[in-house]
C-alpha cells in the first residue's frame, strides 16, 4: 500500500459507514498517511442501531448473516474465533447485539491492519464535532474541526458519516425517543402509546413486552404471558405494518432483469412503469400484475403498499406471514420495488421526474420496501392475541387521552426525518471563508454530488457526505449495503486524488 503523505483525512463518526470506509482503504493501493476519527460515544464500529443500549432486550435486526457486506474479517471467521464453534444459522436474521459485537471487533482489526501498513490513526472517542471550518486563501485550503471546544487543524479531506444522528426525529412535547427501551419501562407506567408502526415502533412494542412478561412457543404457535400490567396501542394514519422480511439477494435478480430489458429514452416514471416495471411484474408476479396492469406508477405503488381501502392490520399480517412461510414468490415483490428504485436513481430523466413527485412517492416507496423479521411479526401477533396490543388510526384522539394520564407513556417511534432536515442541521455546523470573507453556508446553498462530494453555492469542497441519511438524491431506505457502497466510492475518490507534495500544517 502506497501512503499519500500529503493527505490527512478526518472522519466524523465511527459507526458502520466509517467501518466500511476504512475497510475499503485496506483493499486499495493508495491511502491517506494520516486518519483522524471523531466519535461522540466511547464505542466504535457500531453506530446507533448496534450499540449495546439500543439492542436491549435482545432486539432483532432485519439482516441475515449472509447479507452483511463483506469485511476483511469475515463474519463466520470472526464468530468461530470468538465463540470457538462454527456459526450455525438461527432464524432468518441476526440479533443486533451480535452484529454490534462483530462490527466493534472488526473495527479494531481493520485499524490494526492500517497501522501495520504505516498509516497514523488518531482515535478521538467521546468527542462531538461542533464545527466544520473551511478557510480558503487564494489556492490554499485549510480545514478545521472543532470538538470539545478546541480546534483540530490541517485536514485535506473530511468525511461526514453521522447522518442518522442529524436526521434523528426530535420527539414532540410529552413523548420520549424509542431507544433505549429500558429508559422508560418504569413500574408506574401501565399503558404505552406508540406513535408509528415502523420497524422502530415494532422494536418498541416487542421490547416493552419482554421487560413486562415472556414469550413461549407451544403447539399452536407463539404465546405471550404478562408478569406485570401492560397495555400498548400503536398509532398510525394508515394502520398498516411493514411487510414480512424478504431476502435481499432477490433484488439483484430483478435489477438485472430490468437493466437487461432497459429501453432508451424513457422520459418519466409512468413510461418506466409501462415498459419496464409492469413487464417485470408480469414475468415474476403474474397474480399481482393482473390486478395492476392498468395502473400508473403511483397507483401501482399505492396498491402494493396496501393503501387502497382499510383492512384489519393483524389479519393482513397473518396472511403475509403465511405466504412467507410457504416461500410464496408473490411475497418477495418488495425486492422488485427496491430494484426499480435503483434503476430510477441511476437514470437522470427518471430521477428528475421522481424529484417532482417526491412528496407523494417517498412515503409509498418506504411503505413498499420496509420489512420486519418473521420472528418479530410472530411476537406482534402473540401480543395482539394476548389482548396486550391494539392498533388505531385515530392518532390525535388517542394521544390527547394519553397525555392526560399519569400512568401513560408516549413514545415517538416514527423513524428518521427526511434527508432535507438533516442537511439543515449540517449547515449549522459549517463555516466557510474565502480570502477573509464569510461564504453563505445555509441549507439552500448545499448540495451533494453523485460522487458524494459536498458542494456549497455550486462550488466543490473536499468534504464528502458518507451517509445516505444526508443525501437528498438517495431514494432507497439506507442499510448496510448502502454504507458499503458509499464508502467504497468515497475511498476510491480520495485514494485517486493527487495532492500537492508539501505537508499541511498538522496541529492534531
Amino acid at each position: 500500500m502506497e501512503l499519500n503523505r500529503a493527505q490527512h483525512l478526518a472522519l466524523i463518526g465511527a459507526g458502520p459507514s466509517t467501518l466500511y470506509l476504512l475497510n475499503s482503504f485496506t483493499q486499495m493501493t493508495r491511502c491517506p498517511a494520516r486518519i483522524s476519527i471523531f466519535e461522540v460515544k466511547s464505542t466504535v464500529g457500531v453506530g446507533n442501531p448496534y450499540d449495546t443500549p439500543m439492542c436491549e432486550p435482545n432486539l432483532l435486526s432485519n439482516i441475515g448473516y449472509d447479507e452483511i457486506p463483506p469485511l476483511i474479517l469475515g463474519f463466520e471467521q470472526w464468530y468461530e474465533s470468538k465463540f470457538y464453534m462454527p456459526y450455525q444459522v438461527q432464524g432468518q436474521v441476526l440479533t443486533r447485539k451480535i452484529i454490534g459485537e462483530y462490527f466493534a471487533d472488526a473495527f479494531d482489526y481493520i485499524l490494526g491492519v492500517l497501522r501495520q501498513h504505516g498509516v497514523l490513526v488518531y482515535m478521538y472517542r467521546n468527542t462531538a464535532v461542533t464545527g466544520i471550518i473551511e478557510d480558503t486563501r487564494d489556492d490554499d485550503v485549510r480545514m478545521t474541526l472543532v470538538g470539545k471546544g478546541k480546534p483540530y487543524q490541517g485536514f485535506t479531506h473530511i468525511v461526514v458519516n453521522v447522518g442518522s444522528s442529524f436526521c434523528e426525529r426530535r420527539p414532540s412535547n410529552g413523548y420520549v425517543k424509542p431507544y433505549p427501551i429500558k429508559a422508560y419501562v418504569k413500574p408506574e407506567y401501565q399503558r404505552f402509546v406508540i406513535m408509528g408502526m415502523s420497524l422502530s415502533a415494532i422494536d418498541t412494542a416487542v421490547g416493552i413486552a419482554q421487560y413486562r412478561g415472556h414469550f413461549a412457543r407451544c403447539a399452536k404457535g407463539l404465546t405471550y404471558s404478562c408478569e406485570a400490567p401492560v397495555q400498548m396501542t400503536m398509532m398510525s394514519r394508515t394502520g398498516h405494518f411493514p411487510w414480512v422480511w424478504y431476502p435481499s439477494k432477490n433484488t439483484t435478480l430483478f435489477y438485472n432483469w430490468l437493466t437487461s430489458h432497459s429501453i432508451k429514452g424513457l422520459r418519466d416514471l409512468d413510461e418506466f412503469n409501462t415498459f419496464l416495471f409492469l413487464p417485470l411484474l408480469a414475468r415474476y408476479f403474474p397474480d399481482i400484475f393482473h390486478q395492476v396492469n392498468a395502473f400508473n406508477f403511483e397507483e401501482v405503488l399505492t396498491f402494493l403498499a396496501g393503501r387502497r381501502g382499510q383492512c384489519d392490520a393483524f389479519a393482513k399480517l397473518t396472511l403475509e406471514l403465511l405466504a412467507n412461510t410457504h416461500n410464496n414468490v408473490d411475497s418477495h415483490w418488495p425486492a422488485a420495488v427496491v430494484a426499480a428504485i435503483n434503476v430510477i436513481q441511476s437514470t437522470p430523466a427518471l430521477a428528475q421526474d421522481y424529484a417532482k413527485k417526491k412528496g407523494t412517492l417517498h412515503a409509498l416507496l418506504a411503505a413498499c420496501t420496509a420489512a420486519v423479521p418473521r420472528e418479530s411479526i410472530e411476537r406482534i401477533l402473540a401480543l395482539h392475541e394476548a389482548g396486550v396490543l391494539t392498533v388505531t388510526t385515530e392518532c390525535e384522539k388517542q394521544a390527547s387521552s394519553a397525555q392526560k394520564s399519569a400512568h401513560h407513556c408516549l413514545i415517538d417511534a416514527r423513524g428518521a426525518e427526511p434527508a432535507d432536515k438533516g442537511v439543515v442541521r449540517l449547515a449549522q455546523l459549517l463555516k466557510r471563508t474565502y480570502n477573509g470573507l464569510v461564504v453563505d453556508t445555509s441549507a439552500e446553498s448545499l448540495s451533494v454530488s453523485p460522487h458524494h462530494k459536498l458542494y456549497i453555492n455550486e462550488k466543490e469542497t473536499n468534504i464528502y457526505i458518507g451517509s445516505a441519511f444526508l443525501t437528498p438524491w438517495f431514494l432507497n431506505i439506507p442499510g448496510l449495503d448502502t454504507c458499503a457502497k458509499f464508502s467504497r466510492n468515497i475511498a476510491k475518490k480520495i485514494s485517486q486524488t493527487v495532492e500537492q507534495e508539501n505537508e499541511p500544517n498538522v496541529a492534531v
